[in-house]
């Protein structure tokens, strides 16, 4: 199985008078843990980490996106276990297995090479996301690239037979071509396709950066594709995204998918790291009240890269995923 065991003692500290949520949550340590872990319906929850860029460089990103998991598993371990937050309900302590794929693209550049390693690390994502949604958990997903989106999706549509309504927080559509080859940019596109997507809405893109035939597809297929661009949120104030989230509500059936690409939250390191977006209260707030209103089936959150901060040690990218998503649990469980 292609999954790695993180130790727990690296990331869960602990301090007199204080029970902190890497304490309390079911810490899974090996495959018999795993096991145990898909066995307890008390448990619904397991965050889980995919280390990898090679789909964000297939699609000619920077890389960092390897980074974003272990600053994230750090901080979400060590905050503190109280009313808030239900550590109890949360299993940590995987990743799935990519160091093969990632020596396999080291120093590569042809994107031939690195599309094809994209869909080979496609099986495996949908293997261990498959075998989460059968035992009916709900997986928290830290990326890696936002390719990791379309085996998400295809492990959901084939468990639960019914395609998928998705809430995509992004500053891009990741509606590409689909002929390129997979990458990071086209795993919505290649959902359509395959017929996996009943509604997919993009809260946030950025208006400069959306192809035209991106913009001719979504008015093609505005029944099932729609959005609102962060200029119509920001500049134009054309729309509350409060409201944008109580309208999608109606729309949106079971089973539905959270999406949240990094690059929406403006001075965020990411792979298209932008100097104008959304705020971090602002996608924490979509984030919360999407989960609290129609209580998807996963969350998968992508293309952080800590690493390109430019510092030694960089903690608030960490604390960024964190928030994430404890607010997403706290929605989803309200």
């Amino acid at each position: 199985m292609n999954i790695e065991f993180l130790p727990k003692e690296k990331y869960s500290k602990s301090r007199k008078g204080e029970v902190r949520f890497g304490e309390r949550a079911y810490w899974i340590e090996s495959e018999k843990g795993l096991y145990e872990f898909l066995n307890k319906k008390e448990i619904p929850f397991c965050i889980l980490g995919i280390p990898e860029d090679v789909g964000v460089r297939a699609n000619y990103g920077r890389p960092g996106a390897w980074s974003a998991f272990e600053p994230a598993l750090q901080t979400l371990s060590n905050i503190q276990d109280n009313p808030y937050l239900p550590s109890s309900l949360c299993a940590l302590g995987i990743q799935i297995r990519v160091t093969d794929i990632m020596k396999a693209a080291e120093g590569k550049h042809e994107t031939g090479h690195l599309r094809e390693l994209v869909k080979v690390l496609d099986a495996r994502v949908e293997e261990i996301i498959s075998l989460l949604f059968s035992h009916n958990k709900v997986p928290i997903v830290i990326g890696g690239g936002h390719n990791n989106a379309l085996p998400v999706l295809r492990a959901l549509f084939n468990q639960s037979k019914k395609k998928v309504s998705v809430l995509n927080i992004d500053a891009h559509t990741d509606l590409r071509h689909t002929h390129e080859g997979r990458h990071s940019g086209n795993s919505f596109s290649c959902a359509l396709e395959e017929g996996i997507i009943k509604k997919y809405f993009v809260l946030g893109y950025h208006e400069n950066y959306i192809p035209d035939y991106v913009f001719r597809l979504m008015q093609e297929r505005s029944d099932i594709v729609g959005g609102i661009s962060m200029e119509q949120l920001k500049i134009r104030n054309a729309v509350d995204i409060r409201n944008v989230i109580d309208h999608l509500k109606n729309d949106f059936t079971e089973p539905s998918g959270l999406e949240l690409d990094i690059d929406c939250i403006i001075h965020a390191p990411s792979s298209a790291r932008t100097s104008s977006g959304l705020s971090a209260e602002e996608a924490r707030m979509a984030v919360y009240k999407f989960s609290e209103l129609t209580k998807p089936s996963y969350f998968h959150i992508c293309e952080a890269a800590p690493v390109l901060a430019h510092r030694s040690a960089d903690n608030r990218t960490g604390k960024l995923l964190a928030f994430l998503i404890t607010d997403f649990l706290k929605g989803i469980t309200a």
